[in-house]
């Protein structure tokens, strides 16, 4: 489809600063950016790219993905009747052997998507097929109570790409093309594979510009072009906060959120604006964010490759978008 583009210099009360902030970026003082775009009111008014990348270079989003799959299990859950988040998981997997283990009855579709499960977090994706590895997921002994703690969690999103490949009868990433991809008018992307199986927690690479058409749809509560592509109620269900995930985010259905009562692991929050706004984000590895602030109508994208944890810059765009964008827009 058509993107709105439109200057930047129109809405910006002070041009200075965003140029300052442009040389600020390109000093790596937030990271190592590879793509930097702005969507205000539905036009996109900043697209930049850096270090040799471009607008037609697809990006691996890493657990942003994660946050698409929720998306798709909204809409799957939708299409069968099934939304109703307190269904025990392993009533999807009748075959499964813990299906009838009266402790995993209780881990809910909802603790699967809040990662409140308790099931241990063991990154092993080494299995044959799909219905082994639900086996092995849902066969491991818990590590807390349903419902009790939050751990982050990849096997739980491989388990949702599961459900969603039962109720629809067909792979995950032929589904996601015919209901979320093609509708966008998103044409180009890699899906990674585990033994032909794709990769729910990581496993998606797509380009920066349709990052930012997800961030969208969730802006839109779902709508797209005024055509309904997610239930709105999974959308706002999907991005409230319901379980802490530290002092700094908290976490909904696959997505995080951010708000004034949440600590900055930075100096400031607050610097150059007169509140924090709420922020909904979806973020992988590296600096991958998709990040949404409702009542400004803003979706901020970030590509980058701040792999080495211990600089902690990857995590340095939040503080970017809260302390130098936001304020050029207020």
């Amino acid at each position: 489809g058509h993107t709105v583009t439109g200057s930047i210099f129109q809405m910006l009360k002070d041009s200075t600063a965003f140029q300052q902030l442009m040389q600020r970026i390109i000093q790596q003082e937030f990271g190592r950016l590879e793509s930097f775009l702005i969507i205000k009111d539905g036009t996109l008014v900043l697209e930049e790219y850096f270090y040799g990348f471009a607008r037609d270079q697809l990006h691996h989003i890493n657990s942003c993905t994660k946050s698409i799959v929720s998306l798709l299990a909204g809409i799957s859950l939708a299409r069968h009747g099934r939304l109703d988040v307190d269904t025990p998981i392993v009533e999807f997997f009748p075959q499964c052997s813990a299906t009838h283990d009266p402790e995993k009855r209780r881990i809910t579709l909802e603790h699967v998507l809040t990662m409140t499960s308790g099931l241990p977090t063991d990154d092993d994706f080494a299995f044959n097929d799909s219905a082994e590895m639900v086996d092995r997921k849902l066969g491991l002994p818990l590590e807390s109570k349903p419902g009790e703690t939050f751990a982050y969690n990849n096997n739980g999103t491989q388990l949702l790409g599961r459900v969603i490949a039962a109720l629809e009868q067909r792979p995950i990433d032929e589904f996601a093309r015919d209901a979320l991809f093609n509708p966008l008018g998103i044409a180009e992307y890699l899906w990674d594979k585990d033994h032909g199986i794709a990769r729910c927690h990581n496993g998606l690479h797509l380009y920066p510009r349709d990052m930012a058409k997800i961030g969208l749809l969730i802006l839109n509560d779902g709508l797209w072009h005024g055509k309904r592509i997610i239930p709105k109620e999974w959308i706002r269900a999907s991005i409230m906060p319901r379980v802490a995930e530290s002092a700094f985010f908290d976490y909904g259905y696959q997505w995080w959120y951010r708000s004034k009562r949440n600590k900055s692991w930075w100096g400031d929050a607050v610097r150059g604006s007169t509140v924090e706004h709420d922020m909904i984000l979806a973020l992988g590895f590296g600096g991958q964010y998709i990040m949404i602030i409702p009542d400004l109508a803003m979706v901020i994208v970030t590509t980058s490759s701040d792999n080495n944890e211990a600089t902690g810059l990857a995590h340095k765009k939040v503080p970017m978008v809260i302390e130098e964008v936001v304020p050029l827009f207020e």
